[in-house]
């Protein structure tokens, strides 16, 4: 799926109390309609990570910009579920693990399934996250290194001293400790 505009429903936003059902129908759409974002943008960092480690930095391109389109698609997902919120309860804000309290009666199956989707997905994207930072990570000190050693250039020492043998009165390496308390 392609990230779009996720349109709200006009009948669910417009009727009075008799529309309690139709705006919780909306609610649990606006979850599904986050959940196959958060599902889109974690098939996006598996593309990027396919692109880093075959050098593809058009297919890395792509996938910024893809990630950036789909995190503004997101933020209006999230609006839209926010605005429902508002008219279901008062309260824009209502985090999902609140849903029970804040909903009551209101809380049907299909929005406890999606919200359930929604919160699996977005673990399952925090993972593919920090898969890719430690990708980008290893693939930015393999660049590093890859350069330096190119120039003849060895990596610097973290540690003052180290680099000339030199030692301090106690036999240490020159390393600097902030003793104050």
């Amino acid at each position: 799926m392609s990230a779009q505009a996720i349109p709200v429903p006009s009948r669910a936003l417009s009727e009075g109390a008799a529309g309690g059902p139709a705006r919780a129908k909306a609610l649990e759409e606006a979850l599904g309609g986050e959940e196959r974002l958060l599902a889109e943008l974690a098939d996006l960092l598996r593309t990027q990570r396919t692109g880093v480690s075959s050098n593809d930095l058009d297919a890395v391109d792509a996938s910024v910009y893809g990630a950036q389109r789909i995190l503004l698609t997101l933020k209006e997902a999230r609006r839209r579920r926010h605005s429902l919120l508002r008219l279901l309860t008062g309260r824009p804000d209502v985090p999902l693990a609140d849903f029970e309290h804040t909903l009551g009666a209101r809380l049907t199956d299909g929005i406890r399934l999606a919200r359930s989707r929604l919160l699996a997905t977005a673990q399952a994207l925090a993972r593919e996250i920090e898969i890719n930072r430690a990708v980008l990570q290893g693939a930015m000190d393999t660049d590093d290194t890859l350069i330096r050693a190119l120039c003849g250039a060895t990596r610097p020492s973290p540690l003052y001293g180290e680099h000339d043998g030199a030692k301090d009165s106690t036999g240490g390496g020159g390393a600097l400790i902030d003793r104050q308390v």
